[in-house]
């Protein structure tokens, strides 16, 4: 996967909201990049964003770090 964006970048893809977290210190041309997805009971609940945190947030949602990848950047 390549996209052209930077920490605090969102974006869809396969129907989740996602968001770049973090520009990789040793690697620019690559970032971290995190999906937001519906609580659920057994969701990690670290970081839990209501309904009035984004415009495509609609109930309670999470953060779901296991999910997080690293990719590159569109030069």
């Amino acid at each position: 996967m390549t996209f052209d964006c930077s920490s605090g970048s969102s974006f869809f893809l396969r129907g989740h909201l996602w968001i770049v977290v973090i520009e990789l210190p040793r690697s620019p041309k690559e970032v971290v990049i995190v999906n937001l997805t519906s609580r659920k009971p057994n969701s990690d609940t670290t970081v839990v964003l209501q309904s009035d945190t984004h415009r495509f947030v609609k109930h309670e949602t999470v953060v779901n770090y296991f999910d997080a990848k690293i990719v590159s950047k569109k030069t």
